[in-house]
């Protein structure tokens, strides 16, 4: 097993965008384990700076999110002090990460009724400057019953927001349909299935303009290690 330095990430992995297909994944995502040492040096480092990081447990995870990609740590055991980081392979070309954060979700579902439950994680990262910005919304599913997989990913909105005031300031008005541009689309885990909705673009925005990942919407179900769409 490669390991890492436990206080940064390993260089850009080749994990990119899933195929459009009518199955995503399973990819197999590094780890790399933690001494207690480290664990507890890490989280020291969290606590003293805690204006630029939140943390959020659930169970035997941990979710970091602040100056950088969100991170995930996962405890081996209930009442074992080994923690091991989970490499969560979020995509770099269509957000930026570390700038701010509208919050992370963290949730499990058991989707295929076998084993541990999976885990659901849904970010709202941001970026904004003096004229405007951009909000996303990314959900990440990953199997944790053995070695961590990726089952599911999707880039699910991103909003462009334009400043009136900065337009104003500077002589100019910003036209009907331009201040909120861009696309978004639903999704919700109802019982074990994951429910993706169709794209819909923002103001003016031309549908062939969205940058959003190119699933097709639909009822998505996990069995046999793998991810089917099976209705729309």
């Amino acid at each position: 097993m490669k390991l890492a330095a436990p206080n940064a990430l390993p260089e850009k992995t080749s994990l990119s965008v899933l195929a459009v297909t009518d199955r995503t994944g399973p990819d197999t995502l590094a780890t790399w384990p933690l001494s207690r040492a480290e664990w507890d040096s890490l989280n020291a480092d969290w606590n003293k700076r805690k204006d630029f990081y939140s943390t959020t447990h659930f169970g035997q995870f941990c979710l970091v999110d602040g100056l950088e990609l969100p991170r995930l740590f996962y405890q081996v055991a209930a009442h074992d002090s080994t923690w091991m980081e989970i490499d969560l392979a979020l995509p770099y070309e269509e957000i930026t990460w570390g700038m701010e954060s509208g919050g992370t979700e963290l949730d499990t579902v058991n989707l295929d009724g076998l084993g541990a439950a999976e885990l659901v994680l849904r970010f709202h990262p941001a970026s904004y400057g003096s004229g405007g910005g951009t909000a996303w919304d990314h959900v990440s599913v990953i199997d944790v019953s053995s070695s961590p997989m990726l089952i599911f990913r999707a880039l699910l909105a991103a909003e462009d927001e334009a400043f009136g005031g900065y337009a104003m300031m500077h002589g100019y008005k910003i036209a009907p349909g331009e201040q909120f541009t861009g696309c978004k689309r639903s999704f919700k885990v109802r019982g074990r299935e994951l429910v993706l909705g169709p794209v819909r673009k923002i103001g003016n925005t031309k549908i062939g303009d969205c940058t959003l990942t190119k699933l097709p919407a639909g009822r998505y179900r996990y069995q046999s290690d793998k991810v089917f769409r099976v209705a729309k």
